[in-house]
């Protein structure tokens, strides 16, 4: 069951284990590719991992982060906010 899923992968993103979030997130996507709240975690992490990378001085991680939230949904506003931000900051050239 794809909640199954995406109640270890939230659960993780809180312990700000990322990457393994993301992974659970996307068992419950294969799982039930119509179920929406893995969706939800997944950007709200990629998001996150993108703010921890600009803390640490790597906007280049930072903008891949962002650029992969965009991928999951071009139309995610966060993301683009964030990129817009980096771009004002660093230029595109990063």
């Amino acid at each position: 069951m794809a909640e199954g899923r995406t109640f270890p992968g939230w659960s993780l993103s809180m312990l700000r284990h990322v990457e393994e979030a993301v992974a659970e997130c996307r068992k419950a996507i294969a799982l039930d590719p119509d179920y929406g709240n893995p969706y939800n975690d997944i950007w709200a992490c990629l998001i996150e991992l993108g703010r921890v990378h600009l803390a640490e001085g790597n906007p280049d991680a930072a903008r891949r982060s962002f650029e992969q939230a965009l991928r999951h949904d071009p139309d995610y506003l966060p993301a683009r906010k964030a990129l817009d931000y980096l771009d004002a900051e660093f230029g595109k050239l990063l």
